[in-house]
C-alpha cells in the first residue's frame, strides 16, 4: 500500500479503514510505502502501531517501506523501531 501526502488526524480514519480492509493472507506480508509522505504526526504513529497489532493478530507480516528521515527519526525516538519492521529499500509496496 502506498500512502501519499500527509498522515494526520484528518486522514487517520480513512487510512486506518484502508489498512484494516487490506486483503492479506496469513503468512504473507503487507508493505506500507511511506516514501511519498510529506508529513506525519502522532496520529501517523498510532496508525502504524494499530496496523502492526492487526498484522500480529491476523498472522501476516507488516513492513514499513522507505520512510523519509523525519518519519524514521519519529519512529526511533518513540522506540517503535523495536516493534515495527522498517525497510529503507523500495521493494514494490502494494
Amino acid at each position: 500500500m502506498i500512502i501519499e501526502g500527509e498522515i494526520d488526524l484528518g486522514r487517520f480514519e480513512e487510512l486506518d479503514n484502508a489498512l484494516d480492509s487490506a486483503q492479506v493472507d496469513p503468512g504473507s506480508r503487507l508493505e506500507i510505502d511511506l516514501g511519498r509522505v510529506s508529513f506525519m504526526d502522532a496520529q501517523g504513529l498510532r496508525l502504524l502501531v494499530r496496523a502492526q497489532a492487526r498484522a500480529v493478530e491476523r498472522g501476516h507480516e507488516l513492513v514499513i517501506v522507505d520512510p523519509n528521515p523525519f518519519i524514521q527519526h519519529m519512529i526511533e525516538i518513540c522506540r517503535l523501531n523495536t516493534m515495527l519492521h522498517i525497510s529503507n529499500d523500495e521493494t514494490g509496496a502494494t
